[in-house]
């Protein structure tokens, strides 16, 4: 995630001060829309992640919240959470329409499922933000003159440490 958000920043600064036919390269609606996809990516990510940490938590500390932390669903309708959202829409309970199903706060699928959606939709975020990087920083992105091609030597590999994306999903789909 941090290499992606990194890579995106980056990319953002540099588009919106690279001028092309007199007006910022940031302006074309292409490049808009792949820097979008580029967020979405990233920020579909996020919920698997924290979700991923909390399943981890719940299993280390015995199917409990952990010390100090409310239990599943405290607090909701109290506008008193962190993420409070509209009844039913699932914001601060850790349920709804992308929850993984009922059991616990992320799923019935346990700790090792919930890590691998985790590392297969961050990692793949983090490379799709590289490539992005990379294209819309044109020639550039190839120098060392940039810190561009510090993260882009990063990015890959992250993404295929401890498990490719394809062997994530898989052990996803067994549970």
């Amino acid at each position: 995630m941090g290499c992606g958000e990194e890579l995106l920043r980056a990319t953002v600064a540099y588009v919106k001060q690279r001028r092309q036919f007199g007006v910022p390269v940031g302006s074309f609606q292409a490049v808009k829309h792949r820097l979008a996809d580029t967020l979405l990516g990233l920020e579909f990510a996020r919920p698997l992640l924290y979700g991923a940490a909390v399943e981890l938590t719940e299993e280390l500390s015995g199917g409990r919240a952990g010390a100090g932390s409310p239990e599943p669903g405290a607090g909701v309708g109290s506008g008193t959470g962190p993420a409070e959202g509209p009844p039913g829409s699932g914001l601060g309970t850790g349920r709804g329409a992308g929850s993984l199903g009922a059991g616990s706060r992320t799923g019935p699928l346990g700790a090792g499922a919930a890590v691998a959606a985790a590392k297969a939709a961050a990692g793949e975020a983090g490379y799709a933000a590289a490539r992005t990087a990379l294209q819309l920083h044109g020639a550039i992105g190839y120098t060392e003159e940039l810190d561009l091609a510090w993260w882009l030597r990063r990015a890959r590999p992250l993404r295929d440490a401890w498990g490719t994306p394809s062997a994530c999903r898989a052990r996803v789909l067994a549970g």
